[in-house]
């Protein structure tokens, strides 16, 4: 795994798993299981790499003109395919946002804060 992340983050990771299962063709069918239910051919245009950088936009009472518009961030996995949760590497904090709004680095794997080495 190319994440730096510390031990807290592997429940994020296992969810994120998790959700890539349930997208995934099955050995006995060439569709995967939610196309079985929902009868369509999913999206996966929202997927990205667990714990690259994603730069997320400020808030505007934070935001100023002259000042940084976006903060860094840790992707750690998605609500929903329009709403992604990242991790704040400082503070280790677990934030939403939405998709749109982000760019992301999938070259680029930071580490947190808090964590010791």
């Amino acid at each position: 795994m190319k994440s730096k992340l510390p031990m807290s983050a592997w429940g994020h990771a296992i969810l994120h798993a998790t959700a890539l299962i349930h997208i995934r063709p099955t050995s006995y069918h060439s569709s995967s299981p939610l196309q079985l239910v929902f009868g369509k051919e999913l999206d996966i245009s929202h997927l990205i790499i667990f714990g690259c950088v994603v730069y997320v936009p400020i808030a505007p009472p934070k935001c100023t003109k002259m000042g940084p518009q976006r903060r860094l961030g840790i992707y750690i996995g998605y609500e929903s395919p329009s709403i992604i949760k990242y991790l704040e590497p400082l503070t280790e904090d677990i934030f939403i946002t939405r998709f749109a709004d982000c760019h992301f680095d999938e070259s680029n794997f930071p580490t947190t804060g808090g964590e010791n080495k």
